[in-house]
């Protein structure tokens, strides 16, 4: 499933590398790794905290393909009634809201994990002064600083982070099967990949490198737990923890925040074209 969802990054990003192509960033609080940090203000009040997203990066007028909010509860827990998400259309002397507008941010399919906001941020975008946020009036648990805006609008990309190369896609039998090669920073050394000539229950059987393997098929790169837990800047358990459970790895390191996407078409993805796919999924 891993390789499915880190598929289409090289896509993602260089559909921004002209002017007047759609470009997806992202709007958050401070701390949070995205193209414009510290662009979130909540403000607290009776009617439930106010978000705010300091939009002004984006030029007035440019046209915006969708917007996606995201949200995030304490420890991850499901709220127990559907949230309540609505625009602030006004805001009184003290800065409560005093026009809401009618229904909730819908929840955006296939997962279900975000909502859409796409018409609020095409109003915001034309018209500055009207960019009174959104009020959550029930939302369980919400971390509300955690709440991140993911816009698609025509416009420039920044600061663009390294793409992943050799990526291919394989259908065989109603599945499609995509492999690339990872960015460098999450690229073993040489000295650690070892080659399997077979995987057995029994034991597996190395090989001294590539060449053929069992069934026909090639020797399989592999890596040990030892370099994936360095790769993934985690510190390696050596030893009992004498924690009886799923006991969190100790950070070791900081690494790259990187994501992957994927998206689906029915045709040739282009820059032209990305704003209609669908984001199937991010890991």
């Amino acid at each position: 499933m891993r390789f499915l969802l880190a598929s289409l990054v090289a896509l993602a990003v260089a559909v921004g590398c002209a002017a007047g192509q759609p470009v997806r960033e992202r709007w958050g609080g401070p701390g949070l790794q995205c193209a414009h940090p510290d662009t979130l203000k909540v403000v607290p009040g009776s009617a439930g905290a106010r978000l705010v997203f300091d939009l002004s990066a984006i030029p007035a007028g440019a046209r915006v393909h969708h917007a996606s909010l995201y949200c995030f509860t304490q420890g991850g827990r499901q709220p127990n009634e559907t949230p309540r998400i609505r625009v602030v259309q006004g805001v009184d002397a003290q800065g409560n809201p005093a026009r809401i507008q009618p229904g909730s941010l819908a929840l955006e399919g296939p997962w279900y994990r975000s909502f859409d906001a796409t018409e609020a941020v095409r109003r915001w975008v034309n018209d500055r002064a009207s960019n009174h946020g959104l009020v959550v009036s029930r939302f369980e648990g919400l971390v509300a600083s955690r709440t991140y805006l993911d816009v698609l609008y025509d416009g420039r990309a920044r600061n663009l982070p390294e793409q992943v190369a050799g990526l291919e896609a394989v259908h065989h039998d109603g599945q499609t099967f995509i492999v690339w090669r990872e960015v460098e920073a999450f690229r073993p050394g040489p000295e650690e990949v070892i080659w399997v000539k077979k995987f057995s229950e029994r034991g597996d059987v190395l090989a001294e490198g590539p060449g053929q393997g069992a069934y026909g098929m090639g020797n399989h790169p592999a890596i040990t737990l030892r370099a994936l837990r360095r790769l993934q800047g985690l510190a390696l358990r050596d030893k009992p923890s004498g924690f009886q459970g799923i006991k969190p790895l100790r950070r070791a390191r900081k690494v790259p925040d990187i994501r992957y996407r994927v998206y689906r078409h029915g045709k040739r993805i282009t820059p032209e074209n990305i704003h209609r796919a669908q984001l199937l999924a991010e890991v």
